[in-house]
């Protein structure tokens, strides 16, 4: 069921000690204020984040060990010594294990790679993975991704004669592998300024070094496309470095420039994305499909799509990645399908802080990506595990909102076998034998550490708009802003006043697209894509108020202004009764009488008693549409739901009551969580149920007839 979002306006800096010149504000274009909103004050610190140039890009001689590793894999090169790059299973690390090779056969070094099985191998450096590089008579590993945990493992590498540099970018143990050099911009007096940079960015610092040492003439350059695609892939912060790495690389494949890799021009011709990249359509096309090959567990055709220049190769290795992708989509349906129909059965799921649910025979590498889906549509943290009959169960934990999911698994630990990750998402093995004791004590922890209010669903926007700024030029200026991504999202606004000219679904019933008129009169075309369930609720006529993007959109060679919406609310009536019904709900807990509530809003009795019959559709509504589901809605949508379905007059006040003493009869639990918005599941019902002996029924017919 659809449920409005809770609308914040984003306070990210605080201008109260600066005195700022309002003429010079007001004479931004809306880029420069969004800007402004989020601390850059300065107009040279807007200048320089506009322009996103290579020469701003950092000294990679600025990581303390980079010239120990240069000279080591030119010593190794020149030598003709076998070189193993070691790269990791997901997009930025295929990226960047493409990228490193690529450089090294620029060089003319005898080189390899060697990038480990999701399911077989796990992440990182493992023996079999080792065992690989031991028989390959290597003399040099480079790790892109992965290593910065692995110290006994490089300790073995070691023992065999073989030298290890180490690049990457996750967090670090107080021990640090024995390597020749380690590259990640996380380590402390490591030197890099910017800690931020994706595996594949570290890489790419190290070939623009080897590049400089070896007179290369900037060929780095020429594989920025790929740091790119890993940077995106890899959700890392899109500002300071990676705002540029992925600013030029976008810039470099839409323009179709000769060194873009024959691999990603080959995905975007399959994904019909040739000179319209951006990092969203980046994110959402091309990464899927590398990461595709790693979750399934067969990365080959991945590395030879991005090494290969043979325009029929790639474009064969292009297909398979894109089966494969499909194959991950089907995977994914069907394992949300199954577990949401496992959720909503389990009796006592809607009254969980945090969904923990298992399957024997879920497919490892997807459930990740479920396990953010079910977050998503629960609007809860969730914990998904799989595993086959008679192994242990491994999964992926995702939380949601500020709730510190890590410190739930050690407030579990001792039902685990191991667990690790951060605050928003963690990784863990426990015994299925443990898994309802794990779960009871995860919910604990956050029934202890969590309130209900964090739970309603928010998005957050940066600002109100008049109409007076809606236009192509706004929507063109904020293009400007582009990657938009982690610390640089897409700007969200807030306008009020519309009136719904057209609504019709689109897109086989999922999307809707709707025609506004603004206040001016004015008419503004809107899309909000996955919405179709707040189709019962709005009509042509109706007063809004949008939550939504600022787009241009192109079709045919015209430009069109376009608000891509998020939420949609209605618009404040200026009738509190209506607009705040938990104000009136208020008064009648503190024992107001229908007659003085009816007074203090100039209403009839009638308007706030419901009638037999509006029981009658409550329960039949409820019982048809979420018979076996908990349902967390605003009372004011479902009445508003409920009035158009069975073509009644009922509004939230009335409804409060009919809840209330539905819960009070053992039909539903109910549980408030905030103002008008409860949650409540239908309970089995065993025996006849007779309304007139709950409290809050008497108590209405004390005041009329129902």
């Amino acid at each position: 069921m659809y449920i409005q979002k809770d609308w914040q306006i984003i306070n990210e800096y605080d201008y109260s000690d600066i005195e700022l010149d309002q003429t010079m504000v007001s004479e931004l274009d809306l880029a420069g204020r969004i800007l402004m909103s989020r601390g850059l004050i300065d107009p040279e610190q807007r200048k320089t984040f506009f322009a996103a140039d290579l020469s701003m890009l950092h000294d990679p001689f600025l990581f303390k060990d980079m010239r120990k590793a240069c000279e080591a894999i030119i010593r190794h090169g020149r030598a003709g010594s076998l070189i193993i790059v070691h790269g990791d299973y997901d997009a930025d690390g295929l990226t960047s294990t493409a990228l490193v090779i690529r450089a090294l056969r620029r060089f003319g070094f005898l080189c390899d790679h060697v990038v480990p099985d999701r399911l077989l191998d796990g992440y990182g450096l493992s023996d079999s993975g080792i065992n690989r590089i031991i028989d390959a008579g290597a003399s040099l590993v480079i790790t892109v991704d992965c290593g910065i945990a692995s110290v006994d493992e490089v300790d073995r590498l070691n023992a065999a004669g073989i030298e290890v540099i180490i690049t990457d970018h996750h967090e670090f143990r107080p021990e640090l592998p024995r390597a020749l050099a380690l590259l990640n911009p996380k380590l402390p007096g490591h030197g890099y300024p910017f800690d931020a940079l994706a595996g594949v960015g570290v890489a790419l610092k190290l070939v623009q070094a080897l590049d400089i040492m070896l007179d290369g003439g900037n060929k780095w350059i020429n594989d920025i496309s790929l740091a790119a695609l890993g940077t995106v892939a890899d959700v890392v912060p899109l500002i300071d470095e990676n705002r540029i790495i992925v600013s030029q690389g976008i810039e470099q494949i839409n323009k179709g420039a000769e060194n873009v890799p024959a691999g990603i021009c080959a995905m975007m011709d399959l994904c019909q994305k040739r000179n319209a990249l951006n990092a969203g359509t980046m994110g959402f096309t091309l990464a899927p499909r590398l990461n595709a090959a790693g979750r399934l567990g067969d990365v080959e055709p991945a590395l030879r799509l991005l090494l290969s220049d043979d325009a029929s190769q790639t474009a064969k290795d292009a297909e398979i990645l894109n089966e494969l992708n499909k194959q991950r989509q089907s995977l994914e349906q069907e394992i949300i399908e199954e577990a949401v129909n496992r959720i909503e059965e389990m009796p006592d799921s809607g009254n969980r802080n945090v969904i923990v649910i298992a399957g024997r025979n879920w497919h490892p590498g997807v459930i990740g990506i479920v396990c953010s889906r079910l977050v998503e549509q629960y609007s809860r943290p969730v914990i998904m595990l799989a595993g086959d009959n008679g192994s242990n169960l491994r999964g992926s934990c995702r939380t949601y909102g500020d709730f510190d999911i890590l410190a739930a698994l050690e407030a579990a630990a001792e039902f685990t076998i191991s667990y690790g990750g951060h605050k928003k998402a963690a990784g863990l093995e426990l015994s299925a034998d443990n898994l309802e004791a794990f779960a009871d004590a995860v919910e604990i922890y956050a029934r202890q550490h969590m309130d209900q209010l964090d739970l309603r669903p928010a998005i957050l926007a940066d600002m109100y708009l008049d109409e007076s700024d809606l236009n192509i030029e706004n929507a063109r200026s904020l293009a400007a802003l582009e990657p938009f991504g982690e610390c640089n999202r897409q700007p969200l606004f807030i306008s009020e006043g519309f009136r719904i000219i057209q609504w019709m679904l689109v897109g086989n019933g999922r999307h809707v697209k709707l025609v506004v008129e603004g206040k001016s009169g004015k008419h503004y075309d809107g899309i909000a894509f996955s919405m179709s369930d707040a189709d019962e609720l709005f009509t042509a006529g109706d007063r809004i108020d949008l939550l939504f993007s600022l787009e241009i959109n192109e079709w045919q060679n015209r430009e069109r202004l376009q608000l891509q919406i998020k939420d949609i609310h209605l618009s404040q009536s200026g009738d509190d009764f209506i607009d705040r019904p938990w104000l009136a709900d208020g008064l009648y807990k503190n024992n107001w009488t229908l007659s003085k509530i009816a007074e203090k809003y100039s209403l009839g009795v009638d308007e706030l008693m419901p009638a037999g019959s509006d029981f009658k559709a409550a329960y039949q509504f409820i019982r048809t549409r979420f018979a076996s589901r908990c349902l967390e809605t605003d009372l004011k949508i479902l009445a508003r739901r409920i009035s158009s379905s069975y073509r009644i007059e009922l509004n939230a006040f009335k409804l409060a009551r009919i809840i209330e003493v539905f819960a009070e009869s053992n039909l539903i639990s109910l549980e408030w969580l905030g103002d008008d918005r409860c949650k409540f599941s239908l309970l089995e019902v065993n025996s006849k149920v007779r309304l007139e002996e709950a409290s809050t029924y008497r108590r209405l017919l004390s005041e009329g007839e129902i």
